[in-house]
């Protein structure tokens, strides 16, 4: 009887193991980061106000000499403070 109990013990003891070995030890999942620059570049002849996201890059809407200097990302909405300049003055402003 002393050997029967031991042997079921040792089973016991090596399939917690092996169920520890695949279900204890997830494999992780790698979070997902966005990375938002605001900024400007220059197309030759005037500065140009954009942001990245991640690589990409998104101007934006101006008619004329602008640079962004901050941005904000709240959901799926950016905003993007900076100025544009409107033949005399900076003019300071926003893009959503």
């Amino acid at each position: 009887m002393g050997k029967i109990r031991n042997a079921k013990i040792i089973i016991l003891f090596f399939l917690i193991l092996l169920f520890s070995m695949f279900y204890s030890c997830p494999n992780p999942v790698e979070p997902v980061t966005t990375v938002y620059i605001a900024g400007y570049y220059n197309n030759g002849s005037e500065d140009i106000a954009c942001y990245w996201k991640d690589e990409t890059k998104v101007d934006l809407e101006t008619s004329s000499k602008s640079k962004a200097n901050s941005i904000y990302v709240s959901g799926s909405d950016i905003y993007v403070a900076g100025y544009y300049y409107n033949g005399t003055n900076n003019i300071a402003c926003y893009w959503k």
